[in-house]
């Protein structure tokens, strides 16, 4: 394998690894956001209670929109 090959391989790999690390933070930062309503569900009233994790569900489903549109459409214009 001559040496330019050799470069074009590790710049796939290299891609594709950050991908993957993207993505892998990008699903603990919303685990996250499921150990803060378990928090904010323990701190309140059990009457407020489904009030705020609807609040928690509205975040993750509002962050789940930006990240598609916003941070995806950053890292590969193409797609959208």
């Amino acid at each position: 394998m001559d040496s330019a090959a050799l470069m074009e391989a590790v710049k796939s790999v290299s891609g594709d690894l950050w991908g993957v690390w993207f993505l892998l933070g990008a699903a603990l930062v919303f685990w996250m956001q499921a150990g803060f309503a378990m928090v904010e569900a323990g701190f309140t009233r059990a009457k407020n209670t489904g009030n705020i994790l609807m609040k928690n569900l509205m975040d993750f489903c509002i962050g789940t929109i930006v990240f598609i549109f916003v941070i995806l459409e950053i890292q590969h214009p193409i797609y959208l």
